[in-house]
């Protein structure tokens, strides 16, 4: 028995018993109704929305419509891959070589990477410790009078500061382009995420909350532009004017622009059609547990939930789950191991936060052969010469929890501060472990 005790009380990173062995929430989720979607798609003999058509709307502009709606704008082109939508946004605004986008330092790669691939230049800027997005005195002090473009992300279950944001661009005459692919369904008092930009993208990767395993999307107010993302991610072509008609294809060929194929599966956009009837209640879901995480941790005083102080607080919504380290031996653990102990407990996948652009394995611009090729534009895009001090001060404090983990009850969040307690309890285990 003593034994039996003492593997139990072991971290389980050193194979002792898991605070959690239970199954957490399956994640990406479908219903039935995507079920017998994918099945129409399926027996359609229409795949795609370059294909033929034998129904009356195309499951891709239906829901190129209804997502465009969801975030109170006019116009959706759906896409491959967030970053194919994020490459047509800035290509739709005739962003290319000799022009600066101001990007946040930490971030996904593909933010910062679709900029170069253009042959623009990425600007990084610092972030804001209590938003973990970008920093807005940060983007005032960065542009200059090449900047064309202020990328705006919301980041790690927070909202990027629009007001001030939206302030900064009017003042300097550069456009804002938004990304809340971490955010659907999130808003704030100014309007929901997705509605501020000239354009406004998101992806629908796997991992996300509103996912079809791959895709994106792009929305616009202004037509023109409208135009131009619909035939730089179809080869040229728009959708027809008048209703689809069986046997004809959906898209016209109007040509005026070189584009390429980035087209949205009919399978991913029925699958996408099904989770965004579901968003609204999971994302409640997720922000009632997210609460009660966040008091608990609040009680014990170990770790905090980091949430940014914007209005209203109802309307973030929940992606990574951003916990920031307080207690002393916490810290000198580091989140690394200590991503890897809370992994092993909980029988979750626990990570640090991105790492910082300026240091990131996956951004690598001066390894593209166009940065090779155009004079000087190698120092330009070299991202160690931006200096992100607050970026790498939260990812040396931060660990993030994947959102499923918020899709259980009250013991799932138990279980983690359960898990945070223990490994504390034996933190010097994991400090002097190799």
């Amino acid at each position: 028995m003593p034994k039996a005790k003492t593997t139990v009380e072991q971290l389980a990173l050193f194979g002792g018993q898991p605070v959690h062995e239970r199954e957490w929430p399956a994640w990406p989720r479908a219903g039935m109704s995507a079920q017998r979607a994918v099945l129409d798609v399926l027996h359609s003999q229409k795949w795609t929305v370059t294909a033929r058509t034998r129904t009356a709307s195309s499951y891709e502009r239906q829901f190129a419509e209804a997502f465009a709606e969801s975030v109170g704008r006019r116009h959706g082109v759906p896409t491959s891959s967030g970053s194919a939508a994020l490459t047509i946004a800035l290509q739709a605004l005739d962003i290319g070589p000799g022009d600066e986008v101001i990007v946040p330092g930490m971030t996904w790669v593909a933010c910062a990477s679709a900029v170069a691939h253009l042959g623009a230049v990425p600007v990084l800027v610092d972030i804001n410790p209590q938003s973990l997005c970008m920093d807005p005195i940060q983007v005032e002090a960065a542009i200059g009078p090449r900047t064309k473009v202020l990328l705006a992300v919301h980041m790690y279950s927070s909202r990027a500061n629009m007001r001030q944001l939206l302030a900064i661009c009017a003042k300097h005459n550069i456009l804002l382009v938004e990304d809340g692919s971490q955010a659907h369904g999130a808003y704030l008092d100014e309007g929901k995420v997705g509605s501020f930009g000239i354009v406004s993208v998101f992806s629908f990767q796997q991992t996300k909350l509103l996912t079809a395993g791959e895709g994106g999307i792009a929305v616009t107010d202004a037509p023109d532009i409208y135009d131009r993302l619909q035939k730089l991610r179809a080869d040229g072509r728009l959708y027809q004017d008048e209703p689809d008609r069986t046997g004809f294809y959906d898209l016209a060929d109007v040509g005026g622009m070189l584009g390429r194929n980035l087209c949205l599966s009919e399978f991913h956009a029925a699958i996408l059609l099904e989770g965004l009837r579901r968003l609204s209640r999971e994302n409640a879901h997720r922000a009632w547990m997210a609460d009660e995480l966040a008091t608990r941790l609040a009680q014990w005083g170990g770790v905090e939930l980091v949430s940014a102080p914007l209005s209203p607080k109802k309307g973030a919504t929940f992606y990574k789950i951003p916990l920031r380290l307080q207690d002393e031996a916490l810290l000198t653990i580091g989140p690394r191991k200590l991503a890897e102990a809370l992994s092993a407990e909980l029988q979750l996948p626990v990570e640090p936060l991105d790492r910082p652009l300026s240091d990131h394995p996956l951004y690598r611009p001066l390894a593209s052969p166009l940065v090779a090729r155009v004079p000087g534009l190698g120092e330009q895009v070299d991202p160690t010469r931006f200096a992100l001090p607050a970026a790498w001060e939260a990812w040396d404090q931060c660990v993030g929890l994947p959102h499923p983990c918020l899709l259980g009850g009250l013991p799932e969040v138990e279980a983690i501060v359960d898990a945070l307690k223990k490994i504390r309890k034996h933190a010097n285990a994991l400090i002097t472990s190799e």
